[in-house]
């Protein structure tokens, strides 16, 4: 027994630098409130603390003055943005309905569209240097889906996704605007984007997810879903409360009521000093032959190192970061993923650079696509082959036959296969690529209804 608290300890015993979610990055974000011992506030729907899903009073207040700080309608939940997003697609659309989906989401939207039983027309990205998972998303793209298929409900897009790159959401949501269709965007990576003017709320969006344990300082599966004024807040609950525990975490509450505050008075002046800090540091790592993918973005909590003109990949980049006890959110084979804010301290970023200034440069290495080339041919729905008897075999050996899941998984959470799809040589070479060696493949068809 033990098994996962010796490596929790293990791991912590490092000092480690936490280049990686949560965005709290270790800090007491209790200790102001004196909250000892802990468990004490690990607590349940009794008198007095209100109900997540039918709220009239303490959590109610709270939903309120997020609201506030955030300029929109806003509901809690401590399930992450898949709750959000589980919620979004129940309150938008029917079973059966079709809607237009960029091919890059995160693996929730994918499975609440077998649970929903909705029908994707995917908006397929096309190959582009120091983009491994292809272009983004523009209203071009949109609209022609739009044109071509006026009975969709809605339009999901991915906002900033892993490797810090956003489509242009203000254009999009013209153009649903146009067509009278509903933009949903997972926001999960950009929470903070309230703060100067680039959330994908303020840009139009109908509705949006912003997880707020990836980048503020809140414990895990704090999110927040935001809408526009015409949705019923009570209706999204119910529609909420379908696919989320009966039991939310108080404590994750707490952080959030606690993260609101911090929101509402700091984060503002804490931000601008960030920006100001991170701004600098990402001119050292260029001076050091680095390049960052994502620098002519908006993103601003995330650092997408690359040092393949060096000759290192970022794999063996990654590597070398844990040697020195740092620990990036995410790595393949074109790039470190780093997620930082203003929580973690000038002795990270100092670590950080001295273990970059130690890298040896070498023979520069070419980038590496994981962009499907080709659209792949649909054998049956998403939800039939989820719900489909399906077996393991080697990726090798798995060309022709129907995929019975998504993969890639989390992270970085961008499908090259989904379920349903005939596996094609290309997304057979890719995965591999990605390193798996095996999938689940259809044995039998079978449909739930």
């Amino acid at each position: 027994m033990g098994y996962l608290l010796d490596a929790t300890e293990k791991y912590l015993r490092q000092n480690p630098t936490r280049f990686h979610m949560p965005g709290h990055k270790g800090a007491n974000i209790f200790g102001k409130c004196n909250f000892t011992p802990l468990e004490q506030y690990d607590l349940t729907e009794i008198k007095g603390l209100d109900n997540l899903y039918e709220s009239k009073g303490c959590i109610s207040n709270l939903e309120e003055e997020i609201s506030k700080i955030l300029g929109f309608k806003s509901i809690i939940t401590t399930a992450g943005s898949t709750s959000c997003i589980q919620a979004m697609l129940a309150s938008v659309c029917n079973p059966g309905d079709r809607i237009i989906v960029d091919r890059n989401v995160h693996v929730s939207v994918v499975n609440s569209m077998a649970v929903l039983n909705l029908a994707p027309i995917w908006l397929f990205r096309t190959p582009q240097k120091n983009c491994a998972f292809g272009s983004k998303v523009y209203a071009e793209d949109v609209k022609k889906a739009l044109n071509t298929n006026s009975d969709v409900k809605c339009v999901f897009l991915t906002g900033e996704d892993y490797y810090g790159f956003a489509p242009d959401i203000l254009e999009i949501s013209k153009v649903c605007l146009e067509h009278n269709v509903y933009l949903l965007v997972d926001n999960a990576h950009g929470a903070y984007y309230s703060f100067f003017n680039k959330h994908p709320m303020q840009l139009g969006a109908s509705m949006c997810c912003d997880s707020w344990h990836k980048t503020l300082p809140a414990l895990t599966g704090a999110a927040v879903l935001l809408m526009q004024d015409g949705f019923d807040t009570h209706f999204v609950k119910k529609r909420m409360q379908i696919f989320s525990s009966s039991s939310p975490s108080y404590l994750v509450m707490l952080s959030m009521d606690i993260c609101a505050d911090y929101l509402y008075k700091e984060f503002e002046t804490d931000f601008e000093t960030f920006i100001e800090r991170i701004a600098e540091f990402k001119c050292e790592i260029k001076r050091l032959g680095f390049d960052i993918l994502n620098d002519n973005e908006a993103s601003a909590m995330k650092l997408t190192i690359s040092g393949l003109k060096l000759g290192i990949s970022g794999i063996d980049l990654a590597g070398v970061l844990r040697d020195n006890c740092i620990e990036p959110e995410y790595a393949d084979y074109n790039c470190v993923v780093l997620l930082v804010n203003m929580f973690n301290r000038l002795q990270d970023f100092g670590r950080l650079k001295k273990s970059l200034q130690n890298i040896q440069k070498r023979a520069p290495l070419p980038g590496v696509s994981y962009c499907v080339l080709a659209k792949p041919e649909v054998a049956c729905s998403i939800r039939t082959a989820m719900f489909a008897k399906s077996k393991k075999i080697d990726i090798k050996k798995s060309v022709g036959c129907i995929a019975g899941q998504i993969l890639p998984k989390c992270p970085p959470c961008v499908p090259v296969v989904m379920p349903g799809e005939v596996i094609s040589e290309d997304v057979a070479s890719i995965l591999e690529l990605c390193g798996y060696k095996f999938i689940d493949i259809i044995e039998e068809e079978g449909v739930l209804i």
